[in-house]
């Protein structure tokens, strides 16, 4: 359209430079990011309220707080905790990742057992891991100490574990660790499946 670069006596207009250009393509990026970041942390929130329900009332049926459960349906209800868990992690993966683009992720540091925390993803884990037929064992033990943030700890070792039944076969053991070295501490989780390529 001409109108675009050329002004009303017919004149062409001077293009703009690459050094007036570029703050403007820097505003409207960095626009773009915000709105971006706003739309995932409101989604994240959103995702939550539901899901805490789910999970608090999957949890009364689990334990039957309310009374026996009929036979038939108490795996339902495990599975209907298990899967809300498993849809926690996706929404605070959401959450950590809007945070760190806003810029504002932020660690609680504070000394945390890396044993006692695989241990209470262990057990949250174990449904999963039974119907896969997959054995979970922790080498570690006693305590092994960090400094570092609880909940990033846990998110760690639920992304580790989770992902590592979901490719194991039956029948196979996950096994995990924990170790304290002089200046550091190192946690692992290892598993028999198809891995990936050396390059990869």
């Amino acid at each position: 359209f001409l109108d675009d670069v050329t002004n009303r006596s017919g004149e062409t207009k001077p293009e703009p430079s690459p050094a007036e250009a570029v703050p403007s393509e820097v505003a409207a990026l960095e626009s773009e990011l915000a709105e971006r970041t706003a739309f995932f942390a409101g989604l994240g929130h959103d995702l939550k309220t539901p899901l805490n329900a789910i999970l608090g009332f999957s949890d009364l049926m689990r334990t039957e707080l309310r009374g026996p459960m009929p036979e038939a349906y108490k795996d339902y209800s495990n599975l209907i905790h298990e899967s809300g868990q498993d849809l926690l992690l996706i929404v605070e993966d959401i959450l950590d990742f809007a945070k760190a683009e806003a810029g504002h992720s932020r660690l609680d540091i504070e000394p945390v057992d890396l044993v006692a925390s695989a241990d209470s993803v262990i057990a949250q884990l174990s449904g999963q891991a039974a119907r896969m037929a997959v054995e979970l064992k922790m080498l570690a033990q006693g305590e092994v100490w960090a400094m570092a943030d609880p909940r990033a700890v846990r998110q760690i070792w639920q992304n580790l574990i989770s992902n590592a039944i979901k490719y194991s076969e039956a029948g196979s053991t996950v096994t995990l660790d924990a170790r304290a070295g002089r200046d550091a501490v190192a946690l692992s989780c290892r598993d028999t499946g198809a891995g990936m390529d050396e390059h990869d």
